[in-house]
C-alpha cells in the first residue's frame, strides 16, 4: 500500500490546555447532548480493518475494494459511514467552539482530552475532504471501553514493536470522536496531564478536493473488475501487460469450471517444486485503505513471500530504483519510506513496484528489460501490514501524476516439458479450451486468488 502525495500536512495535536480548543470540545459536547446521541443513531456500517475485541471475524471480509484482514491493527473510518466502534460524530460548527471564520485555524486538527484520553479529529474545511492516518503506541479503548486490536510495525534499526493506526477520511465541517487513548502504567501518577507524548502519537494529514474522492460505498459497483474492463476503451493497449508473478500449478488435479470467469485452477500441492502458490489481492482499484487518493486509485495490491521474484510487466527501460529502506509494519511514519522500481514501458506507460525487498533490484537505471524478465523480489518495506506487491501505472513519470486503469492478459496454456504426460496434456487442453471463452483480460479484486492465467478458484 502506498500514498503518494509528498506535500504533507502534519496534523497538530492540542496539548490540552484549559483554554485550548481541546477543551472547548468538551464542554461543547457536554451543551449538544441531543445531537450527540443523533449522531450516535447515524452511526453506519462497520469499515475497521480488524475486530474491536478479541473475537475473530469468520473468514474473510471484503470492504470498499480492501479485505479487512489484511491490515491487522489498522481501523478504517470513512465518515460518510463511520463505525459502530466510534465514540461519536458530529457537524462542526466554529461558533460552538468561540472561534469565527478569522480564528478557526486555532482549532487543532487532532486533539487529546487531558481527563479521559479521548482522541478528536477536526475537519474545518467548508469544501475538502480531510484524511488521518494516525498511530499510537498504547491501550486503545472503543466506545464501549474494549480494547481495540493492535498490530506490529518495525523501525529503522530492524525493532519490532506494537501499535494502533486508524485511517480517517472525514467529510468538510466535520467533528469525531474516534476512541480513548490510556496512558502507560508508568505514567498513571503523572501530574502533567498535558503531556500527549505518552501517547506516542504520530500523524499524517491531507487534503482530498470533493470531486476527487470515491465514497468506499460506490467501489462494488463503480470499479468492479468488470465495470472498470468496460470503461478501458483500448484494452489492447492498457491491459496487455503480463501478470508479475509466475505461478506454476499442478495440472494433474482435475478441473472445475463454475463460470466464464470463474475458472478452476487445483492449487499446487507441492509449492517448493512447482512454484508459489496463486496470488491474493487484498486491495483494488479505489481502496477503502490506502487507494482513494488520485496518485494511488488504480493501483493493485497483491499479497506474496518476502523474497518472491517479481517479473517485469512488459518489454521497458529502467528509470527509477529505490531500495535502501527497511521499515515496515502499520505505523503512519512509514507512509514514504517504501521501496520501489519504475519502468518506462515500450507503449508509452510508467509502471511502479512498491514496497519491494531492500537491495533486491537485478538491474540498474538505464537498463532493458524484456517481458516476464525478473527484475526484483517482493518485499513488506514502507506502510505495509503485511508482505505484498503494490502496482500501479501512469502515463507521465512526474510525481503528481495520476494512476490510470490498467489489467492483465491471461497467458495462454501450453504443454511443456514439466506436464509431458498424456494426462498432463488433455488437462491442458481442457483448461486452454475454458480460457478461450473468458475475456482475454482480468483486472484483480480484493478478496480474490489470481495467477497469470487470472482468477484462480479454489
Amino acid at each position: 500500500m502506498q500514498v503518494v502525495e509528498e506535500a504533507v500536512v502534519k496534523g497538530e495535536v492540542s496539548e490540552g490546555l484549559s483554554k485550548s480548543p481541546a477543551h472547548a470540545v468538551k464542554q461543547s459536547k457536554k451543551n449538544k447532548k441531543k445531537k450527540k446521541k443523533k449522531s450516535k443513531k447515524n452511526r453506519g456500517k462497520i469499515f475497521s480493518c480488524a475486530p474491536t475485541t478479541d473475537k475473530k471475524r469468520e473468514g474473510p471480509v471484503v470492504r470498499g475494494n480492501f479485505l479487512l484482514q489484511a491490515a491487522p491493527g489498522c481501523h478504517i473510518i470513512h465518515g460518510i459511514n463511520p463505525p459502530k466502534w466510534i465514540v461519536g460524530m458530529d457537524t462542526f460548527f466554529a461558533e460552538d467552539f468561540g472561534l469565527s471564520s478569522d480564528t478557526v485555524e486555532q482549532m487543532p486538527d487532532i486533539s487529546i482530552d487531558p481527563e479521559s484520553g479521548l482522541l478528536t479529529c477536526v475537519n474545518k474545511h467548508e469544501s475538502n475532504i480531510r484524511t488521518f492516518y494516525i498511530s499510537v503506541s498504547c491501550k486503545v479503548l472503543d466506545a464501549d471501553l474494549k480494547d481495540m486490536e493492535n498490530g506490529m510495525a518495525r523501525d529503522i534499526d530492524g525493532k519490532a514493536f506494537s501499535c494502533v493506526t486508524f485511517v480517517v477520511v472525514l467529510p468538510p465541517q466535520a467533528l469525531i470522536d474516534i476512541c480513548y487513548l490510556q496512558r502507560p502504567l508508568a505514567h498513571d501518577d503523572n501530574s502533567d496531564l498535558m503531556d500527549n507524548s505518552v501517547y506516542k502519537l504520530y500523524s499524517d494529514v491531507q487534503d482530498i478536493p470533493t470531486s476527487q474522492y470515491v465514497p468506499p460505498l460506490l467501489n462494488s459497483v463503480s470499479y468492479s473488475a468488470v465495470n472498470m474492463l468496460k470503461a478501458i476503451d483500448e484494452k489492447e493497449k492498457y491491459c496487455n501487460y503480463t501478470f508479475p508473478f509466475k505461478v506454476f500449478l499442478d495440472l494433474s488435479k482435475p478441473t472445475n469450471s463454475h463460470s466464464n470467469s470463474d475458472k478452476t485452477l487445483a492449487r499446487s500441492s507441492n509449492s517448493s517444486r512447482h512454484g508459489i502458490d496463486p496470488i491474493l489481492c487484498s486491495q483494488g482499484f479505489c481502496g477503502c485503505f490506502t487507494h482513494f487518493f488520485q496518485a494511488t486509485r488504480h493501483a493493485i495490491d497483491l499479497e506474496c513471500p518476502v523474497s518472491t521474484p517479481i517479473l517485469a510487466v512488459a518489454d521497458g527501460t529502467v528509470v527509477e530504483v529505490k531500495q535502501d529502506n527497511v521499515v515496515s509494519g502499520i505505523h503512519a511514519s512509514n507512509l514514504y519510506k517504501w521501496n520501489s522500481i519504475m519502468l518506462k514501458l515500450d507503449d508509452g506507460q510508467f509502471v511502479e513496484y512498491v514496497h519491494i525487498e531492500t537491495n533486491s533490484v537485478m538491474v540498474k537505471v538505464g537498463d532493458r528489460v524484456q517481458r516476464g524478465q525478473h527484475i526484483c523480489n517482493s518485499g513488506d518495506v514502507g506502510f505495509c501490514p503485511r508482505p505484498h506487491l503494490h502496482i500501479q501505472m501512469h502515463n507521465s513519470d512526474k510525481k503528481d501524476a495520476p494512476t490510470i486503469p490498467f489489467g492483465f492478459k491471461r497467458c495462454i496454456l501450453a504443454p511443456n516439458a514439466m506436464h509431458s504426460s498424456k494426462a498432463d496434456n488433455s488437462a491442458i487442453e481442457d483448461l486452454q479450451k475454458s480460457a478461450d471463452e473468458d475475456d482475454a483480460y482480468f483486472i484483480p479484486e480484493a478478496g480474490k486468488f489470481y495467477t497469470e492465467y487470472g482468477l484462480y478458484c479454489a
